[in-house]
C-alpha cells in the first residue's frame, strides 16, 4: 500500500480556478481535472488527505455541495 508521501506533490487549491457560471457537472469535471487527485490537495501550507468511511458522505456528494456554494 502506497504512503501519502509517495504519491507526489499535491495541487494547491489556491491556484485552482473554476468558472462559477458553468453547469455544476462541468464544474465538478474541471475541478477533478485541475486537482488531479481529489483525495489529496494543498490548501495554502496545509496538505489535505481525504479518507472515507463506507457509511459516510460520498466524495461526489461532498464535491457537489462544495462546488454548488461557489459563486
Amino acid at each position: 500500500m502506497a504512503k501519502w508521501s509517495d504519491i507526489g506533490e499535491p495541487v494547491d487549491m489556491d491556484t485552482v480556478e473554476i468558472d462559477a457560471g458553468l453547469p455544476i457537472e462541468e464544474r465538478v469535471k474541471r475541478y477533478v481535472e485541475k486537482v488531479e487527485n481529489p483525495y489529496r490537495f494543498r490548501a495554502g501550507k496545509i496538505i489535505v488527505n481525504i479518507e472515507h468511511k463506507n457509511d459516510g458522505l460520498k466524495l461526489d456528494e461532498a464535491l457537489l455541495a462544495y462546488l454548488t456554494c461557489i459563486s
